[in-house]
């Protein structure tokens, strides 16, 4: 059969089909990355502010298991976050005190073959009041170091 001009004769030759099949893998690696990044971000988002509402409960009076507590708490406010492994760290020194909230975002399933996602942290400190009033030791607690330094009780 001759082709003739006008006329249009489709071939199944199959090549869409192969050239889908060789192309799917790398659209789907893209894709999975587009959304990993995407969880990265947000979890990152969600721990930034994970630690600021630390900060407000070591401000109220809070200890760490307080904080572990409630922050583990506000991870589980959010479906994507809820069961993944969270740690607080509260470092105290007489100057400053440092929160930082380590968390470990979920994973992708095509991502986990790749590589390790690394954990998203965020820390604040907090300064302590040099000049504070409350440092100033009363006059019985001075008489007192007075008498030790003499070699009394």
């Amino acid at each position: 059969m001759r082709w003739r001009p006008g006329i249009h004769k489709p071939q199944e030759s199959g090549q869409a089909v192969i050239e889908y099949i060789l192309i799917s893998p790398i659209l789907l690696i893209l894709l999975a990355g587009v959304f990993q990044l995407a969880l990265i971000c947000e979890a990152n988002l969600i721990t930034h502010m994970a630690v600021r509402h630390a900060a407000e409960i070591y401000l109220q009076g809070g200890k760490r298991l307080t904080i572990q507590k409630e922050i583990s708490e506000y991870f589980d406010q959010y479906p994507f976050m809820e069961g993944q492994t969270v740690l607080v760290l509260l470092i105290e020194s007489p100057l400053m005190t440092t929160l930082k909230v380590i968390c470990k975002p979920p994973v992708v399933p095509f991502v986990e073959l790749v590589g390790e996602v690394p954990a998203v942290t965020a820390s604040m400190s907090l300064g302590e009041e040099v000049f504070d009033l409350s440092r100033i030791p009363g006059l019985q607690d001075l008489r007192q170091f007075g008498e030790f330094l003499q070699g009394g009780k």
